[in-house]
């Protein structure tokens, strides 16, 4: 690309061909420039010829295929501006509009709706979203088991029953529908999903202990067994070694080697019942009780510490976890839960049955269906090997290469589909795979990390069909950022737990060289550990305490005498709010409190959430105002309304009107309140009673109680009316206007859309009421009505744990600090990184769970005897609780190593913790090479970093800066701002305007603000312009030579590039078809309309009789145009065409075949030749594009033809000609480019004329 340097690895994955290759790209390489410059290299081969359609490339999100879209693209043009008459260069860019650079939903898409009749779908789905879904879920889950429970009633079908008291004991079955969907949902990222349910029912069903020993999850238990032995027995080896030398305990030696040999002892078996046996023969021997003055206290509880990790920590952890009762016993309890299980298998298939069911009914699909479906087309199962399908052996011999990023995220589904449009090693297409499993972090997606690492391991460095790179240097981040996370990651990334050994293949190398400077830059990075506990002060929330450490750190990088300098493009720069990240694990419950504390503290934030939307008191304020619509007997909506400010009823006044007889509701209450103020209105009895809704009520004793005099009393009554009047026109609205409507016109009568926008954040909470507007709309368009269906829907959502998240207002360039979670930060990079919440414990909740789901094995349960009433964890479902465990670890490594390497220039981490002094102790005599073991039994990221951190010696104390602070600090440092902000202002209010106060900043200031950029008018000459454009740009030009000087061409009218129109769009920038004016369609619309009919036009059926009005009507009802608009066309004017010589000559270049139509080009041209610029500004090359109405070849030469729907008097035929000659002379040019032939003829058919003109 360009002039671009590209390292020696990265020349390799740009220009290697013909294999498959697996690129492992590390964070900030520059993968997606790499893979950008391949796919150029690819099209633009001059001995190759490959055309860019000719290419699948397959990317995770949308995002990155707009982006990579626009990336190839601006390359194209970029090549074009030096090579403007290269033919097949303008034929890239005519098709990067149709190329494959897409998600694999796209891509899934495309091949249903191009192929549905291989698996007789019905062709007019559409793409469902996760609300309808979620809903539609729900719905089914509540219908299926009142159906099973029906069931069960008319058959006794015992199981089931059995199933549900075990497995949802409570009064709900809320247990049952999330496990329900928990496996559905992992089920459908399996190639077959109906298989591997039934293969989680058959692991229960072992009829001995050779089946058990065979079972798949049991081989992964003896594997987890045999890596913890040897975990141990390093351990109890370097314990030997500490005992042996000089200073050590060597009074511990005997037991020490006592425990070796039970360790290899029990190493030698390879059965579970082997390792039982084993297991119960352990029995540790006791250290020895005598002293030793020589010994050195640290090397002794060294090895304490180092025993108790593989005895007390280890071992014993094992034998507790997996050989708690005999082999006998644990496969009895695992067939005893075969019924239970298999009945959750089969309600799990017949969910899936109902679900698929319903989703055909509707005629909608789910991301799941596009995957399956395609996977169903592209592959077929002979003899229980998939192969490729006959339109997958099709497509291969259409594509050139398949190209997948982020490969790591892959799943089994996405995995077959690539693979089955493959012919590796023997032929193209081959597949080129890019991606990072350090940075594989989508486990709650099913992505499949070790698809990606199966390749890693196969593929080889060496040149051969299946070839592996290694992309390393780093092309983002400062030396310091780099070394510290290799630091870190080759003490705490481990093949046992994260994927990958973090060896000298995997670490970063810098690749990006800073300027030296004497400037404050980052030389280290910081770790701030925060004392979470105060004697001195009443404690602060441990969030809103690490937000207010962040915030000082924050305001001394960008406010503080010595102010952090980062790289910028015109040099050193001090940093700003917008270059920093607050990175956090989750921001649910974080990003409120952080940014409230910064806040507080003068330092702008923002946080994009999903969640927050149905708790804004905006949005819950106008649902209850629909609810009491709906049904005004519900209470409590009924008092949010009232205390809103679309009512402004006080408390006072609320509990004036609850004063009144509480056999009423409170809407009732409400009323006789305004009957009360209204005497006229009621009917006072002689006994000083009252009667209301005809019943009788001592009215002095509830007037005594309100306590307002009769003038406030009135003045209520009549608020109160209002708001019932209104209340009854919106009721009355409701019978017939739909919810949208209702929502419109509370938001303009009551005003309180524009009091919402006038309150603080006020850009948000009318961004969530547009929110809650845009939901009544995809409401209806579902078919529903009704504001209770509206309610109801809005309710189910927040049922369905879907959150739209709080709207967001602030965009790329707000200077403010971000806060966002490290999920989200993937892909991205900042200059300034904290990494928060360091000290926060890891999410394992999913590992303690009565009933365990595991992505890979299935369904763990517990033995469960309903009779005795006890139950008890099964061997399987102890295992995957730490096979859970274990990948959710590893994941939290990932995304760790996500987050470490966001930061450009520095990096800090912090976190909280309690009694930090004593967690230091503790930190410092873990060591810092860390086992599976210490790595498995971490709370929280701290718990893998400091032990590394405190015990790097040297290495540690260069790279990183350690502290320590609390809350004293935190409140000492806020006197101390509040006292220089005191100053500053004292220093601001006395500031002498008229005085300098330095003589050379001023001259430097005043000489910058004096600057004039000598090539302004050249930054005016757009990069693509379109041939109505030009056409404009010379009817002023004319109009100049004209004397009109008012339309003189200069730096300030050339129009922007991001104001160039398509030819297409004449006059006008088509409006939507729901939001036109059916009545009247405009001249520019109807000339797209007469275009569109001869784009269309089929010349091969043409004839004197041929129907015009009925060949319209065929367009109207394939979708082309409505029937308003085809009512407008004159059909005569294509009559009148038929009978002109240049529609003959078109009807005999059709059967030639050498008529085009609707040609879209690309040239470039002289800026010279259409501006009046000084000096050489006039060579810089202006891209050029259009579409070229039709062309044909005759007699060797090509003959243009361009139609035009001008109004045109009579005899005026030389001024139209004239008007598009230079149009045409540009069209003839690109085509001549295109064909490398002659335009012998230039023609243009008046449809307003009826004839023919030859320019």
């Amino acid at each position: 690309m360009g002039d671009a340097k590209w390292t020696k690895e990265q020349e390799l994955v740009i220009n290697l061909r013909d294999r498959n290759i697996l690129v492992s790209a590390a964070a900030g390489s520059g993968k997606t420039a790499v893979l950008v410059e391949r796919i150029i290299q690819i099209i633009s081969d001059r001995s190759r010829r490959v055309d860019i359609d000719r290419l699948l490339v397959v990317t995770f999100t949308k995002a990155a295929a707009s982006e990579m879209r626009s990336r190839v693209g601006d390359a194209i043009e970029r090549m074009l501006l030096d090579s403007p008459d290269d033919e097949h260069l303008q034929r890239q860019a005519t098709l990067l509009h149709n190329a494959q650079i897409t998600t694999i939903d796209s891509f899934c898409q495309n091949i249903i709706r191009n192929y549905f009749h291989v698996i007789d779908l019905d062709p007019s789905f559409r793409v469902a979203d996760e609300n309808e879904l979620a809903i539609m879920k729900t719905d089914i889950m509540e219908e299926l088991l009142e159906s099973r429970y029906k069931e069960c009633r008319e058959t006794n079908n015992q199981d089931f029953l059995n199933f549900t008291e075990s497995f949802s004991p409570g009064r709900t079955d809320s247990n049952i529908e999330e496990l329900v969907l928990r496996l559905y949902n992992i089920s459908v990222s399996y190639p077959w999903p109906e298989e591997w349910l039934i293969s989680c029912a058959d692991m229960y069903s072992c009829n001995n202990m050779e089946e058990f020993e065979e079972t798949l999850w049991m081989k992964e238990l003896k594997k987890y067994i045999d890596d913890s032995l040897n975990d141990y027995l390093a351990a109890a080896n370097r314990a030997l070694e500490i005992c042996n030398s000089g200073g050590g305990p060597g009074n511990y030696c005997d037991a020490i080697e006592s425990d070796i040999n039970q360790i290899l002892m029990v190493k030698k078996e390879d059965s579970y019942t082997g390792y039982y046996n084993a297991f119960c023969l352990l029995n540790p021997a006791r250290l020895s009780a005598k002293r030793d003055p020589n010994v050195i206290p640290e090397k002794k509880e060294e090895v304490k510490a180092l025993r108790d990790s593989y005895q007390k920590n280890g071992l014993q952890v094992l034998k507790k976890n997996f050989f708690y009762q005999t082999p006998d016993e644990m496969l009895a309890d695992i067939k005893a839960m075969y019924p239970l299980v298999n009945e959750l298998v089969k309600l799990v298939r017949d969910f899936s049955d109902l679900f698929a069911s319903r989703k055909r009914e509707e005629g909608i699909l789910d991301f799941a269906d596009m995957e399956h479906f395609a996977l169903n087309i592209l592959t077929c199962k002979e003899d229980g090997e998939v192969k490729p399908s006959a339109v997958a052996c099709e497509l291969q011999e259409f594509y050139e290469e398949i190209m997948t990023d982020e490969y790591q995220d892959s799943n089994f589904v996405q995995e077959l589909i690539l693979t089955s449009l493959c012919r590796a090693p023997e032929q193209k297409p081959y597949l080129f795979m890019v991606g990072d499993v350090k940075q594989s972090i989508y486990q709650f997606r099913l992505a499949r990390p070790e698809l990606f690492m199966q390749k890693y391991n196969s593929y080889t460095i060496s040149d051969s069909p299946y070839r592996r790179i290694d992309l390393h240097k780093n092309f983002r981040s400062r030396e310091i950022v780099l070394e510290s996370s290799n630091f870190i990651f080759e003490n705490i990334m481990k093949e046992c737990l994260g994927g990958i050994n973090y060896d000298e293949d995997a670490k970063l190398v810098t690749g990006r060289n800073y300027e030296d400077t004497n400037l404050n830059i980052s030389k280290k990075t910081d770790v701030l550990v925060i004392e979470q506990k105060s004697e001195e002060a009443e404690n602060i929330e441990k969030r809103t305490l690490e937000a207010a450490s962040i915030g000082d750190c924050i305001r001394g990088m960008v406010q503080g005498d010595n102010p952090l300098y980062i790289s910028g493009k015109d040099g050193y720069r001090r940093t700003e709010y917008r270059d920093i990240v607050i990175l956090l694990r989750s921001v649910s419950g974080w990003s409120e409190e952080f940014i409230e504390t910064l806040t507080d503290m003068g330092i702008p934030a923002f946080s994009d959430t999903k969640t927050g939307y149905f708790s804004a008191i905006e949005v819950c304020t106008v649902l209850d105002f629909l609810r009491i619509i709906d049904n005004p007997r519900q209470d409590i909506p009924l008092v949010a309304v009232l205390r809103s400010i679309i009512c402004n009823i006080t408390d006072e006044e609320l509990a004036c009107i609850a004063a009144l007889p509480r056999t009423l509701n409170y809407m009732d209450g409400l009323r006789l309140f305004i009957k009360i103020y209204n005497m006229e209105e009621f009917n006072l009895m002689e006994d000083g009673g009252l009667e209301y809704n005809g019943i009788k009520f001592n009215a002095r004793k509830y007037i005594d109680k309100i306590p307002l005099d009769y003038k406030d009393g009135k003045k209520l009554a009549e608020k109160l009316e209002k708001f019932c009047n209104m209340l009854s026109h919106y009721q009355e609205m409701a019978k017939y206007s739909s919810v949208y409507e209702i929502l419109q016109c509370i938001y303009k009568e009551t005003g309180y859309y524009d009091v919402m926008s006038a309150m603080p954040a006020g850009e948000k909470r009318a961004a969530n009421l547009d929110i809650l507007l845009q939901q009544s709309i995809e409401f209806t368009e579902n078919g529903h009505r009704g504001i209770f269906g509206f309610t109801h829907y809005i309710e189910r959502l927040n049922k369905s744990n879907i959150d739209f998240g709080e709207a967001s207002v602030n965009g790329e360039n707000t200077n403010a600090v971000r806060i966002m979670s490290i999920h989200k930060s993937k892909g991205l990079q900042f200059p300034v990184v904290f990494v928060a919440g360091m000290g926060k414990h890891f999410n394992l909740q999913d590992a303690r769970k009565s009933t365990i789901i595991d992505a890979s094995f299935g369904i763990g349960a517990d033995y469960i005897d309903l009779d005795l009433r006890v139950k008890q964890p099964v061997l399987m479902k102890k295992f995957m609780a730490n096979q859970i465990k274990k990948n959710t670890l590893s994941e939290e490594i990932r995304i760790l190593y996500v987050a470490l390497t966001r930061a450009e220039e520095k990096l800090i981490l912090t976190g909280t913790a309690a009694n930090v002094s004593k967690k230091m102790d503790r930190w410092r005599n873990k060591g810092g090479n860390h086992s599976m073991t210490s790595l498995m039994s971490a709370q929280a990221y701290f718990d893998w970093i400091m032990p590394v951190l405190l015990n790097g010696g040297n290495v540690a104390e260069k790279l990183f800066d350690i502290k320590t602070t609390g809350q004293g600090d935190i409140i000492t440092e806020e006197k101390e701002e509040l006292e220089r902000s005191i100053n500053n202002y004292n220093l601001l209010k006395n500031w002498d305007i008229e005085k300098v106060y330095n003589e050379a900043l001023y001259k430097e200031i005043d000489r910058q603000l004096d600057y004039k950029y000598p090539y302004y008018s050249g930054q005016k000459i757009p990069v693509k312009i379109s041939v109505t454009e030009i056409k404009r740009v010379t009817e002023q030009k004319a109009e100049i030579i004209a004397g009109d000087e008012d339309n003189i061409i200069n730096e300030n009218n050339i129009a922007d590039e991001d104001n160039i129109v398509t030819e297409r769009n004449y006059d006008v920038i088509p409006k939507a078809r729901f939001m036109k004016d059916t009545s009247k369609i405009s001249n520019a619309e109807k000339g797209t309309l007469y275009h569109l009919v001869m784009e269309h036009l089929p010349y091969g059926r043409l004839s004197d009789g041929f129907d015009f009005k009925g060949f319209i009507a065929e367009m109207a009802d394939s979708g082309y145009m409505t029937e308003e608009e085809a009512a407008v066309i004159d059909t005569r004017k294509f009559k009148a065409f038929y009978r002109s010589s240049i529609c003959r000559r078109m009807c005999r270049a059709q059967e030639n075949g050498t008529l085009k139509r609707e040609q879209p080009f690309i040239i470039g041209i002289k800026a010279e030749e259409l501006y009046d610029m000084p000096g050489n500004m006039g060579e810089e090359t202006i891209l050029m594009q259009g579409i070229i109405d039709a062309f044909f070849e005759e007699d060797g030469k090509i003959v243009l033809v361009d139609y035009k729907t001008d109004f045109v008097k009579r005899g005026s035929s030389s001024e139209l000609a004239d008007k598009y000659r230079q149009q045409l002379g540009y069209y003839a040019r690109a085509l001549n480019n295109i064909t490398g032939k002659e335009v012998k003829e230039k023609v243009i058919y008046s449809f307003a004329l009826g004839e023919e003109l030859i320019v």
